[in-house]
Parts: C-alpha cells; structure tokens; sequence
C-alpha cells in the first residue's frame, strides 16, 4: 500500500482513498501489537486523506468517522485532552455531510455519542453527557430493530444514562439505562461475543438503581444479570475479572440488605477468584484487593472468626502497598485497613499492642494523604481518634488521649 501511494502522484483522485486504505491498515495493525506508532501513521495517513477529499465526495463521511474512531483510541491510550476534542470535531462533520436515510448515519451518531461521553468523563461537563444522550438517541432512532448494530447502540445509550444519572442521581436516567440495556441484551443472541458485556452493563444498572432506591428486587435482577455474564464468559477473556468483581459486589450489597451468610460467602468465592485473574501490575487489582478485604470483614462482623479479619488485614494491605501515595484511592482504602486492625485489637483476649499500633498508622497516613476540603476527612480523623482512645485505654499514656482529643476537635 505505501508503494502504491509513493507512485500516486498528489492530484490524482485515488490519492484520498488510497491514504484512507492505508490508515485502515495501519490501525488494524495497532488493534493486534498495541504499538503506539501505528496508531500515529494511522491518523497522519487518514487525516491527508480527509484534507484531500472534497466535502461532496461519497466517501468523506466515512473517511471523517474512521479519523474520529483513531483519534479516540489515541485518547484511550494517551488520555490527552486534543485528541477526543479532535475526535468530537471529525465525527461530528462526518454526522452532518450524511443525510438521515444513508445506512451509516446511525453508526456514526453513536460514535459521536461515545466520543462525547469519553469527553464526559475526562472534564466532567454535564454538557457533555447530554450531547451524548441526544446523539445515541438519534442513533437508536434512525436504526430498525433487525440491523446487527441496534444492540450495540442501545448499550452506548444505556451507558450514556448511567453515567448522567451518577452525575446527577435522577431516577429517571438510571430507568431510561435499564430500558434500553434490557432492549441490547434482549436483541442481542446467546452466542455473540458481545452478550457478556451487555448483560454485565444491565446487572451494573439494576445494582445502581438499588443504591438510589434499595428494592430488594433490583439487586436480585442484578445477580442474575451479573451471573449470567460470568456464566458465558471463557476463563482467559479480558472482561472475566472485571465481570466476576461486580457480581461479587451485588452478593455483598444483598447480604447487607438481608444479612444471609450464603450472601458473603458467595461474594468471598467470586472476588477470591477475580484477584486470582488479576495480575500484579493490571490498575485495578488494588481496589479488587480492597473489595476482597471488606467482604471478609462483612463475615467477620457477622460470625466474629477471628481468620475473616486477618484474610481482611492480608488483602488490604496488598490493595494499599500496590497503591501510590498520589492515587485518590489510597486514603480510604489505608482507612479500611486501618479499622481492620482496629477490630482485630478488640478481638477477645487478643488485643495485640501491634494492632492497636498498625491501625493509628495506616489511619494517620489516611488523614495525611487527605486534602483539609475532602468529605470523608472529618470520619477518619475520628477514627484516627478512636484508635488513639484504643491505645490509651492499653497503655494508660496521657499523650494518646491527647492526641484523640486534638485530632477529634
């Protein structure tokens, strides 16, 4: 391909379509090695293409589209801000030279769609998410039910929805998210490669309405939807891990809402395996790690075994130590650990000095890694007091009692 184009002298009218073929080869060959380079001659090759290319030409539209969805991959790898903004702009123009009727307008609203909804999620304009919305509504619109893309469209605008409704926590979005993920899924055969993924998204849905409304039923439509999922995935896909964490946390939020053991234990066994899957350097194997933590704590609080809080201490630490000081998670997970320590201490006739010791210094470091402005501040500074109370109460030193009172006013 690059001879060819090295032999098409710059007016000629193949120039465009070859420069086109060219980038297409190039991000094929990044979607397989991951090498940042080809992406880069992808967008040079695409971007001379479209440059080249009329505005009333046939082909532009399509050419503007396949820019925009390198430009947003680069923004996936890179997370810099020019790149979706360019990614927003070409699409949008490949949106507006294509009328209602043609085939691929759908497609390309729902590229639109994700390109603001990445956007969304960098700078955190409710704009945004509403040219999001109102993009992949027009998609679904313009689309019939039997094309191969309408599921995949209605699971960008179920996505959409979720993400305005934790922005603004409206009933009405998280509904309009579970509507349109059950329409997906529902269109969407066992067999495909893409089922898994909706029906996860869909269990997602169901456990956030929960959270907003605590109907027993959603978090049972969740487990079924999240389970599902886990159930037609292979052991070696990409998504597994992340799909068996959810379904682990809708087994926690039940056991929180009916308190049966079959509950957390369950969630123990699936965020057990999802650390398992999850290697050392992947970023979310410390909040996995966390979430692992807390759900051995849960059963601690229900059964008292005293190996619950310890599984809970050895897999937080994990989370923490895998964790640098500058990530927002850090304070509240050193938090955890250090309550986890803290009900260790206060374990029958165990009361270690070291645990009393270990829970005011992963607290202390919490408070230290957290801005004075920060809503969960004000409780950890208070448990860092009730750990101070625990140590005098051990120790009988005034200057711990000091402490509790300094840091709890």
């Amino acid at each position: 391909m690059k001879q060819a184009l090295e032999l098409t002298p710059d007016g000629h009218p193949d120039k465009p379509g070859r420069l086109s073929n060219l980038g297409n080869a190039y991000e094929s060959q990044f979607s397989h090695l991951g090498e940042l380079s080809d992406l880069e001659s992808a967008i040079v090759a695409m971007k001379q293409a479209v440059e080249l290319i009329p505005d009333g030409h046939a082909n532009k539209p399509r050419m503007l589209n396949n820019l925009g969805i390198a430009y947003e991959s680069q923004f996936d790898l890179l997370g810099e801000l020019s790149d979706i903004e360019s990614a927003i702009v070409v699409t949008k123009q490949a949106v507006e030279l294509t009328p209602d009727g043609h085939a691929d307008k759908p497609g390309w609203l729902s590229n639109l769609g994700t390109a603001y909804e990445s956007r969304f999620g960098h700078l955190g304009e409710l704009s945004d998410i509403e040219s999001a919305i109102v993009a992949i509504k027009q998609a679904v619109q313009l689309i019939p039910d039997s094309h191969a893309n309408k599921p995949r469209i209605l699971n960008n605008l179920g996505n959409a929805y979720q993400s305005r409704f934790g922005h603004l926590w409206e009933i009405s979005d998280i509904e309009s998210a579970i509507v349109v993920m059950k329409q997906a899924v529902e269109l969407t055969p066992d067999g495909h490669a893409d089922k898994p993924g909706r029906l996860n998204n869909l269990g997602n849905a169901y456990q956030s309405r929960f959270s907003r409304l605590g109907e027993l039923s959603d978090i049972e439509s969740a487990i079924v939807a999240n389970k599902q999922a886990v159930e037609l995935t292979p052991d070696g896909h990409a998504g597994k891990p992340g799909w068996l964490n959810n379904l682990g946390i809708a087994y926690q939020s039940r056991f929180g809402h009916l308190g049966e053991l079959s509950d957390i234990e369950s969630a123990i066994v699936v965020m057990k395996q999802v650390v398992e899957l999850t290697p050392n350097g992947h970023a979310d194997k410390p909040l996995r790690l966390n979430n692992l933590g807390n759900a051995y704590e849960s059963r601690f609080d229900h059964l008292g075994e005293l190996s619950d809080i310890e599984s809970a201490i050895v897999a937080m630490k994990q989370a923490v130590e895998l964790t640098p000081d500058g990530h927002t998670d850090k304070p509240g997970w050193l938090n955890n650990l250090g309550i986890a320590y803290q009900y260790k201490s206060q374990f029958g006739h165990l009361g270690e000095l070291s645990d009393i010791e270990s829970a005011i210094a992963a607290m202390k470091q919490a408070v230290e890694l957290t801005p004075d402005g920060h809503a969960d501040k004000p409780a950890w500074l208070n448990n860092l007091g009730t750990g101070y109370e625990s140590q005098f109460s051990h120790l009988g030193e005034l200057s711990d009692i000091e402490s509790a009172i300094m840091v709890m006013n």
